[in-house]
């Protein structure tokens, strides 16, 4: 699961937000048949990265007047 969340403060001078991922499995999983030295005959096994959890905060400031903010380009 991933997801964020941006909470503005302050008529939109300041925000903070929260993004986070919930991982289950493997990036780049695939399926190998593979014959390690201690196996005694080849075997298919799942091969690949393991995803790690994360949380990232951020905190943003903006200079100049709120009303400003308001209509900055995107």
């Amino acid at each position: 699961m991933r997801g964020a969340l941006l909470r503005p403060f302050d008529e939109g001078r300041t925000s903070v937000g929260v993004n986070f991922l919930l991982p289950s499995g493997y990036t780049g999983q695939t399926l190998e048949t593979l014959a390690l030295p201690t196996d005694p005959e080849p075997f298919e096994r799942i091969v690949g990265v393991p995803t790690k959890p994360y949380v990232a905060l951020t905190f943003t400031y903006f200079f100049g007047s709120p009303s400003a903010n308001l209509h900055r380009p995107h």
